[in-house]
């Protein structure tokens, strides 16, 4: 992994630069014997990674991840070690973007890491919560179990979602239906009954002479609309990928109408279980 860091020589030079290492812990050692005196030190993410763009159309899918979890229980189990466990999944394993994670963990084990810590390192992959209980896991000595625990309820978690995508896709499909037929109706129908209205000298109702502008309008800054709604879109992704847009996001989430109580609900019983 690369770091990045900012540090003083002997002579008091402030120095920057970049260093290859295994863990946060191993750079700041390395950063050491070389005599520096580390300011500060932390992980290198550059705005564009070639790996990082290959990886993502690799997604992990909770399948994989399930099966991944049942296996190594079932390999300690069996008394081999969590290392040699992990090297054989990796070579079983087919989807790219898992395989360089279970590269990273087994390194970072190596490395005298925890596995609750060395999976943390790829929330992508590992969702952290579950990271949290299988850190509890290697502390009473339960790890197998607790893995078996957190298969099935990842398993339980996809069938209930996809029951619910299921049960959703039909409102969906017909809100979808239901906006085409509007905006067909706005952009074509309305301004051709309008123009024959006004051929016959008949004034219009103001909500149709509203429906009419707005469709006019629609049409000579349409392609202002789209550019400003998408660029707000984006606006909206890139700072809800920030932690305090994310705590927002996630807020807005639990106080909705409605549906903000079964978000927290289901919250509530993800937490208990």
């Amino acid at each position: 992994m690369v770091y990045r860091y900012i540090a003083y020589r002997e002579s008091g030079e402030l120095v920057k630069g970049r260093l290859n290492a295994r863990t946060e812990e191993a750079a700041a050692d390395l950063l050491s014997y070389a005599g520096y005196k580390v300011v500060n030190l932390k992980p290198f993410a550059p705005f564009f990674s070639l790996g990082k763009l290959a990886n993502s159309f690799y997604r992990v899918k909770p399948g994989e991840v399930v099966l991944l979890y049942r296996q190594l229980a079932m390999l300690l189990e069996s008394g081999i070690d969590i290392v040699s466990c992990l090297e054989m999944l990796r070579d079983q394993v087919s989807n790219r973007a898992l395989k360089s994670a279970l590269i990273d963990v087994i390194a970072d084990l190596r490395a005298g890491n925890p596995l609750s810590a060395a999976l943390a390192r790829h929330p992508s992959a590992f969702s952290p919560m579950y990271c949290r209980l299988i850190a509890v896991g290697e502390q009473t000595g339960g790890l197998e179990t607790v893995l078996k625990q957190i298969a099935d309820y990842m398993e339980k978690e996809a069938a209930t979602a996809k029951n619910v995508k299921n049960a959703l896709m039909y409102p969906v499909i017909t809100s979808i239906v239901t906006v085409i037929v509007i905006i067909i109706l706005v952009t074509y129908a309305l301004p051709a009954f309008g123009d024959l209205y006004n051929s016959l000298g008949v004034e219009l109702p103001a909500p149709t002479k509203m429906l009419i502008d707005t469709a006019n309008q629609l049409k000579t800054n349409g392609l202002f609309i789209t550019m400003g709604v998408l660029l707000i879109l984006i606006l909206g992704m890139v700072y809800v990928r920030t932690p305090n847009g994310r705590y927002k996001w996630d807020e807005f989430l639990l106080t909705m109408p409605v549906l903000g109580r079964i978000n927290h609900l289901s919250e509530l019983a993800q937490y208990c279980q």
